[in-house]
């Protein structure tokens, strides 16, 4: 493939493939860097926005706290707070950035949470990423609530009001798994993912210190959704009608019990969003 000559390149998933095109970064020695989309002219239907983010910086103005990377904004809510930290920057996490939310009474909150208008699925396959890692685990005297994925109201609640596609670990009630959730117009489907039971034994829990990724793919026409840990398939759940609906990709913890502090880390995020025919 030329520096300027389109190629094809296939995603992650094998039904999806775009036409992309290397990208130069200006050295004479191996200057090749990564690729791009085709725009305009691709003889391929197909679209594709990518976004990262790996909380490599936080910037805090005007009272609200973002990262500049993947604008991330983080709301706290109450007590709830977010800092840069370096837990899991070693050779055994390898985590590069990392961004601890953290909270201390009951009702503390903080969320965090990508773009400003929410999104709707249907039309487009989403697929969210974030690599997380409970600092400490929820107990009885200290319980705390964590979700990420896609949904309505991350900067407000672990749950989605109506809509809304996540991983959630609620210890007090779904014990200490994490459990996929979808729900549309308020109906809910859960899936606690206790391994031996509902999953495959060795399937990973909530560790303290551990850091795991947790994948949400949202199939094009909104009617799947399929949950990945470590990018092993957990869990399928089939909505009717399909889709969600003004839904943002974003993480949220909460203090539900004790007074003691408690963080989760976040070491990176994605979000990829696929079309399969032009816009």
């Amino acid at each position: 493939m030329g520096l300027s000559t389109p190629g094809i390149g296939t995603l992650r998933n094998p039904d999806e493939v775009l036409s992309v095109r290397a990208i130069w970064n200006g050295s004479q020695k191996g200057g090749l860097c990564g690729y791009e989309t085709v725009q305009g002219k691709s003889t391929l239907p197909h679209g594709r926005v990518a976004l990262f983010d790996d909380f490599l910086s936080l910037i805090t103005a005007g009272g609200r706290t973002f990262s500049p990377i993947g604008g991330i904004d983080f709301n706290p809510g109450g007590g709830g707070t977010v800092a840069s930290v370096t837990v899991g920057e070693n050779t055994t996490e390898r985590c590069i950035g990392v961004a601890a939310l953290s909270v201390t009474n009951v009702a503390d909150l903080i969320g965090a949470s990508h773009t400003s208008a929410g999104l709707s699925t249907g039309f487009a396959r989403i697929r969210v990423s974030w690599r997380v890692a409970p600092e400490t685990l929820s107990t009885g005297a200290q319980e705390y609530v964590f979700s990420c994925g896609l949904w309505d109201q991350p900067q407000a609640s672990p749950n989605p009001a109506n809509d809304g596609v996540l991983f959630r670990y609620r210890r007090a009630v779904d014990g200490a798994f994490w459990t996929a959730v979808s729900a549309r117009g308020g109906v809910v489907q859960t899936t606690v993912l206790q391994p031996g039971v509902n999953v495959p034994a060795g399937t990973p829990v909530p560790t303290a210190g551990v850091f795991d990724t947790l994948t949400i793919d949202i199939g094009e026409e909104g009617a799947f959704n399929w949950f990945y840990i470590n990018e092993v398939l957990v869990a399928t759940h089939q909505q009717s009608p399909a889709g969600i609906n003004n839904s943002f990709a974003g993480a949220n913890l909460t203090k539900s019990v004790g007074g003691t502090a408690r963080r989760v880390l976040l070491d990176s995020f994605s979000m990829e969003v696929t079309q399969s025919g032009k816009r």
